[in-house]
Formats: structure tokens, C-alpha cells, sequence
């Protein structure tokens, strides 16, 4: 599903880096291009071009917050910055390109648009965070945010409980999410996926087992 091309398992590129590849609209400044919020890449984000994976706006830095660790900083880009291997040169010229706009935008000063409610969590965090960068205007085309906790087999709960508390979190993410975004909703598609599946009938232990269907939205202006 991430590849985009169904029974074709030997794809390396992702849907969305297919998307990426492409080159930018005429006249375009693109900065952060594709931006993750976790460890790891997702695999629609994989091959082609370069995505920037960081769990937290304010971590993302070489050497950490502590303003005493600027000097690494500083001598890590210049050891990039003089390497003669291609690859090594323009990774790290684009990593410390993207740590200085993050921390032009300055991220501890954001304060989301009236209305917009983000839960405590990491999904409400990350969500926040990217709807900091969109409206940033610091280039990013694609970006992902991943939750997990989804895997309840048994005591699911149901108006209250493990599956409500996740979709909760969930929906009211979304929902600050877009009105966070404002009149960028018009530019803005969100999706949701996952192929993570359950059963639609309940096991003997009150929960659900893994299955075949799942539900994605999507969200736009258009």
C-alpha cells in the first residue's frame, strides 16, 4: 500500500517520493520538501528523494538543546562541509540547512489558531508541530505524523476504554490540526491510512484480532 503498486513487491520508492521526485512548481522555494515526525522513515517517504525524520522541532540539532554544545555544531558542519565524498556533502549541508530554518521559525513561541485544541500527547504534538511549519512557509510539500496502539485483542472497550481513548486522541488531533491550518486547509490534503485492520466481530476475550478492512479520510479544500 505504501509503494502504491498493488501485487508489485519489488518497488523501492514510495508513493509519496514518487509524488516528490517530480520536480517543483515553477518559481517554488523549497526548503524542508518532506518532513517526518518518528524514528524512522515511513516507507511511502523512502528512496528518492531525501526526507528529514525528527520527533520533536525543539530536539532536531546537532549536539543537542544545551547552547553550550554549539561548538560540535559548528565543527561537525565544517567537517561536512570539507568532505570531498559527494553523498557526506550534500547530507550534512542539508541537515544543518534545515536545523537553522527550524530554528528560525522558532518553535517555543508558537501559539496554534484560536479554536485549535491539540490533546497532550505525541500525535497532538507532532500534528501541531507540522501545522507550525506549514504555516511557517519553510517549503515543506509532504510531511507525516504516525499513532500508534491500536493493537487491542483483548478488553477493547467500548465508549470508554483502550479503542475509544486512541480514536479520541485521534479525532481531536485532526480536528486541531485543521483548524490550526486556517485558509491553508484550501492547499492543504490530509490522509489517513493504515494497514492495520481488525476483525468486525468480537473474540472471546472482549477484543478484536487482525482483518483485512480498515477506514482511511481524507481531508481537503477541493
Amino acid at each position: 500500500m505504501e509503494a502504491g503498486t498493488p501485487g508489485i513487491k519489488s518497488t523501492e520508492d514510495g508513493w509519496l517520493q514518487s509524488h516528490s521526485a517530480q520536480p517543483a512548481a515553477a518559481g517554488a522555494e523549497v526548503g524542508l520538501r518532506g518532513d517526518c515526525h518518528g524514528s524512522v522513515d515511513p516507507a511511502h517517504l523512502e528512496w528518492l528523494e531525501p526526507a528529514i525524520a525528527m520527533n520533536n522541532i525543539n530536539d532536531f540539532s546537532v549536539g543537542g538543546r544545551n547552547p553550550k554544545a554549539s561548538p560540535v555544531a559548528t565543527t561537525f558542519e565544517a567537517m561536512y562541509d570539507h568532505s570531498l565524498d559527494t553523498v557526506l556533502h550534500g547530507t550534512g549541508e542539508e541537515t544543518f540547512d534545515a536545523v537553522r530554518m527550524l530554528k528560525a521559525a522558532d518553535p517555543s513561541k508558537y501559539k496554534p489558531a484560536p479554536g485549535a485544541d491539540y490533546p497532550k500527547g505525541r500525535f497532538g504534538d507532532s500534528l501541531r508541530q507540522l501545522a507550525q511549519l506549514i504555516k511557517a512557509n519553510l517549503g515543506v510539500q509532504v510531511a507525516f505524523a504516525d499513532i500508534g496502539g491500536w493493537d487491542h485483542h483483548v478488553n477493547e472497550g467500548a465508549t470508554e476504554g483502550q479503542i475509544a481513548n486512541v480514536l479520541r486522541d485521534f479525532s481531536q488531533s485532526l480536528a486541531a490540526f485543521w483548524t490550526d491550518l486556517g485558509d491553508l486547509g484550501e492547499d492543504t490534503v490530509v490522509v489517513t491510512m493504515s494497514e492495520f485492520g481488525r476483525t468486525a466481530r468480537e473474540n472471546g476475550n472482549r477484543g478484536t484480532d487482525h482483518g483485512h478492512a480498515n477506514v482511511m479520510f481524507v481531508l481537503g479544500g477541493r
